[in-house]
This record gives structure tokens, C-alpha cells and sequence, in this order.
């Protein structure tokens, strides 16, 4: 075989390559839980821009489905203005706190393995009564 028609051919599996690689279904791995700005607590003030001069509640109780049940994932979540730690809870285990931040920190927690359940889960953030606080995206990420 001549080396023009090497490089033909090279050429020709890599088009070929691309072509099914483009087309490839490509696999999700994150699950957006939430997209929207809850404002949490008891006062009527607005703490971030985009967020509801009320609180919507003292507490987020978020509800959504998942497949996934044995293998350790990672949760993030997006918030603003926590003045004391708030606690995090799947299906109520303990996931950790979000640190105090005035500013938007967005935090990566561990969610064990057999944590998650098939069908219904519910994810709870509980700031501190009397800390109104924002909280916005939470992403569930397949890998941990």
C-alpha cells in the first residue's frame, strides 16, 4: 500500500471516527435538582437580587426522584448569606452543614453509598431559626 493511500485511509477513519462520536448519545452526569432562588426564614428582606422579598419558608423540604442507590455521589449546592451553619439532610442522614457565607459559595458534599433510594428522595436544608438565608441550583453528580 502506497503512503498516499495510508494517509487516505487514516484520514477517512478519523472522518469516520468523529462522525460516530458527534453522534453519540452523551451521558448525563448531573441530576439539577433545583434552579430556582428559595428564600428561607422569617423576615422580609431581600438578600440576593432574583430572590422573593418573603420567605417562602423557615426551612427547604425538596423532594425528587432518583434510579441510583448504591454507588457514592456527590450533592452541590449553590447559597447566600448563611450567618451559623445550616444543616443538610438526605432522607435524614446527616450530610453536613453549609458553612456561613455573606457572599454566593457554592459547597460539594459526600452522599454515601445506599444513601439515595429508588423512587422518592427528600433533601432538607435547615438554616438556623431566625437566619434568613438564599439558597439556589442543587445538583446531584454521579460521580463522587
Amino acid at each position: 500500500m502506497s503512503s498516499f493511500a495510508k494517509c487516505r485511509a487514516v484520514v477517512f477513519s478519523s472522518v469516520l471516527f468523529l462522525t460516530f462520536a458527534l453522534h453519540a448519545e452523551p451521558k448525563s452526569p448531573e441530576h439539577i435538582l433545583n434552579g430556582k432562588l428559595f428564600h428561607l426564614g422569617d423576615n422580609d428582606v431581600e438578600l440576593v437580587p432574583g430572590s422573593s422579598l418573603k420567605p417562602v419558608a423557615e426551612r427547604l423540604d425538596l423532594q425528587f426522584e432518583s434510579d441510583k442507590t448504591k454507588s457514592e455521589t456527590t450533592l452541590e449546592v449553590t447559597y447566600w448569606d448563611i450567618n451559623d451553619p445550616a444543616a443538610i439532610e438526605l432522607n435524614g442522614k446527616k450530610l453536613g452543614a453549609l458553612p456561613p457565607s455573606e457572599k454566593r459559595k457554592v459547597v460539594y458534599l459526600r452522599v454515601p453509598s445506599g444513601v439515595l433510594r429508588k423512587g422518592e428522595n427528600i433533601l432538607t436544608i435547615v438554616p438556623r431559626k431566625g437566619d434568613d438565608c438564599v439558597i439556589g441550583k442543587i445538583v446531584l453528580h454521579d460521580e463522587p
